[in-house]
């Protein structure tokens, strides 16, 4: 307006990545090895607060994976982060290239508007100590992983004691969102009309069906201890079924993929003092996660 002396001009900003070690980008290995030295580092994982956007952990049956022959594969459950979609799938004895482990990225459903994602994507095998790291773009389609020829399957020494004292392999996916590209300029919009704001429909897709809240008996110990943590501790056992409806079914799953308190706005919660009510105790949750691990971790140092 002309009687505005000033004009007010926002920026938001996200920080994607830091540059450590003299300037030297790290490796996924080094990162996870430098962390565990700098647990308190502003970079580090602290808490819940990690430098590479959201971490998907995926635990894979290692009967399964040895037996798996070529062209066989595994898939994940869906995981959701700021609007997208995402699942894991791997390739043990490989698809492109046969013999080498292959892990792909997938992006299944994206946020009305968007027409393609610019990702920086971290792959880590944590038993076998292999990581990789890609930037790609992703347009809902195809998935995307790493070089075909990174880990031949049979460098995997299974009778190291890492690997023979488990009955899992730990496969991390680190995703960070750089870029989106639209194809309508309305998803940044507040003042779109009515039929604008209607979101495209997207074809739903395959995952695991919803439970009924009342029904607790399909529910694993999980599952049942985080409902229990919803209506003892919380007091809104009414969102426990909101919380599964988007894969959130534990302690682990809460504490690792809630990272804001917008979060759960984004998951369906609307009541603003449910959400203050549920964060706060999320936090304590956190909290204590970390403080355990803290101790394990001197422990493990003493020993």
């Amino acid at each position: 307006p002309v009687s505005k002396k000033t004009v007010r001009f926002s920026v938001d900003v996200t920080m994607h990545r830091v540059l450590l070690n003299n300037g030297r980008t790290m490796t996924n290995l080094q990162y996870m090895q430098w962390i565990k030295g700098s647990p308190r580092s502003t970079f580090a994982r602290f808490g819940n607060q990690k430098v590479n956007g959201r971490l998907f952990r995926w635990k894979l049956n290692k009967k399964t994976f040895r037996e798996s022959q070529v062209k066989q594969f595994q898939q994940s459950r869906v995981y959701r982060f700021a609007g997208f979609q995402f699942y894991l799938q791997i390739y043990p004895k490989g698809m492109a290239q046969a013999g080498f482990v292959q892990p792909y990225l997938h992006v299944v459903r994206m946020p009305p508007k968007v027409a393609t994602v610019e990702l920086l994507f971290a792959f880590y095998l944590n038993e076998v100590h292999i990581g990789n790291r890609h930037i790609d773009v992703f347009n809902g389609k195809l998935g995307k992983g790493w070089g075909d020829l990174t880990l031949p399957a049979d460098l995997i020494k299974w009778d190291d004691p890492e690997l023979a004292n488990t009955d899992h392999l730990t496969l991390d996916c680190r995703v960070n969102i750089l870029h989106v590209s639209l194809n309508s300029v309305a998803w940044f919009n507040k003042e779109v009309s009515s039929q604008q704001q209607q979101p495209q429909q997207i074809p739903s897709i395959p995952i695991e069906s919803e439970r009924k809240e009342s029904d607790d008996s399909d529910l694993n110990e999980n599952e049942k201890m985080f409902k229990t943590w919803l209506t003892e501790t919380v007091g809104l056992q009414q969102y426990f079924a909101l919380f599964v409806k988007n894969e959130i079914r534990s302690l682990q799953d809460v504490s690792e993929y809630i990272e804001e308190k917008t979060d759960l706005t984004e998951i369906g919660i609307k009541a603003f003092a449910h959400r203050a009510k549920i964060w706060k105790n999320i936090i304590k949750l956190k909290e204590s996660k970390q403080t355990n691990d803290d101790g394990n971790n001197q422990n493990d140092t003493q020993n």
